[in-house]
């Protein structure tokens, strides 16, 4: 049986991954796997050592995460799931091949899928629903008629989350940086209680120039003015930022804000992707009401003393947002099937829209990988079909 892994160089390949027809263990279950999900993982997975989840020398690296198919077999200790089961999982970490025909996972790691839930859309809703969930209901314990800044609303985690604001009641607004986004958006969604905003882009001139801060001010100022304008300045009661950290990160020092950001430690040449995550950073705090929240997937965020000061005169919290606590606490992994049962009789029952997903064959999907992640790597998606 072949599995889907990294080779040396970090590429992606089929290596072979085991038997097919394997024996499970009394809590565990064998599932005939019929899409599997790929995504921004991967980019973790190819740094070795350094990765949020690292495996060690074993090579080669197995990648692959959440799957959705049947049941193929069950172990006796298992009562609640039974051959030919639909049923959608959440491995464990570690180096498994989970995009294979067939994958063993434990008892608490599976879900059944409602009859109405194909395995695709199981898939597409796999793990943007548990971080939109996360989100909205855990971090910013969202109440009805409050107000959600979402920063990135054409990724599929914002897709969700727009969704589950609306559900809980409460109204977003929605961020658009050109034409075509503003009116994708506005058809999208008008149907919700949202609002599209369009604003300009930071514009490059303003982060590369080091002498004079005075045109990126004034951009921040501008577009904090307009946003705050739809609440009728008392801000957002929680912003929403989905966009992973982009460049090199600040070496520390006194500096702070975007003008002071990051450079390459090779030549001195300023990142203007980071330059830029710091200018809108400094727009999503100047945005925050008192007894907000700023929910990020930013793992490099740094905050300057001013900004972490007030955040703090407003009594306001940052929360991250990420999949890692998954891997470091299996009881965790456990306790989100609950959030996929609901999401999934929510999506049965028309209440959510599962996001759009690209997908590829199994054969090809070594090929598809490698365009993907040339194309647009912070919200890398694949569903492979096996």
């Amino acid at each position: 049986m072949k599995g889907l892994a990294l080779d040396a160089q970090g590429a992606a390949v089929l290596k072979e991954a085991g038997e097919e027809d394997v024996e499970v263990d009394e809590n565990q279950v064998s599932v005939q796997v019929e899409y599997c999900l790929v995504d921004e993982r991967v980019i973790e997975s190819r740094r070795g050592s350094e990765s949020l989840w690292p495996v060690g020398d074993l090579k080669p690296v197995f990648i692959g995460w959440e799957v959705a198919g049947c049941v193929k077999k069950v172990g006796s200790g298992v009562k609640r799931l039974k051959p030919g089961d639909k049923v959608l999982a959440l491995p464990r970490g570690g180096n498994n091949a989970m995009c294979a025909k067939t994958v063993v996972v434990h008892n608490d790691e599976v879900v059944p899928r409602p009859d109405k839930v194909d395995s695709r859309v199981a898939i597409s809703l796999a793990k943007p629903s548990i971080l939109a969930y996360t989100a909205v209901h855990y971090k910013m314990r969202l109440e009805p008629d409050e107000l959600v800044l979402v920063c990135n609303p054409s990724d599929a985690l914002s897709w969700l989350s727009i969704q589950l604001i609306s559900l809980r009641g409460a109204f977003a607004v929605l961020l658009a940086t050109n034409d075509q986004q503003y009116q994708e958006l506005k058809s999208t969604w008008e149907c919700l209680s949202c609002i599209v905003v369009q604003v300009p882009d930071c514009p490059s001139e303003a982060l590369l120039n080091e002498d004079d801060t005075r045109p990126l001010d004034k951009w921040v100022e501008s577009v904090v003015s307009t946003l705050l304008s739809y609440t009728d300045g008392a801000g957002f009661n929680h912003v929403l930022d989905t966009r992973l950290g982009a460049g090199l990160e600040s070496k520390g020092g006194n500096d702070s804000g975007p003008q002071a950001a990051a450079k390459h430690d090779q030549g001195g040449q300023r990142d203007e992707a980071v330059l830029k995550r710091r200018a809108w950073q400094q727009v999503w705090l100047k945005c925050l009401s008192v007894h907000s929240t700023l929910v990020t997937r930013d793992l490099a965020l740094e905050l300057g003393a001013d900004e972490t000061l007030s955040l703090a005169r407003r009594g306001s919290s940052l929360a991250f947002l990420n999949e890692c606590p998954w891997y470091l606490s299996p009881v965790r992994r456990s306790n989100l099937l609950h959030i996929l049962e609901d999401v999934m009789l929510k999506t049965e029952v028309g209440k959510l829209d599962p996001p759009p997903l690209d997908e590829a064959p199994f054969d090809s999907a070594p090929n598809s990988i490698t365009r993907l992640l040339g194309d647009a790597p912070s919200d890398f998606r694949l569903a492979v079909r096996l």
